[in-house]
């Protein structure tokens, strides 16, 4: 895996990950 391609994978994980807990949230 490229380090390019593992770190928009990085993003959109921690992205996703953020998007879970707001929904949660509120």
């Amino acid at each position: 895996m490229n380090p390019s391609t593992n770190t928009v994978v990085g993003a959109e994980v921690t992205h996703s990950f953020s998007t879970n807990v707001n929904t949660i949230t509120v």
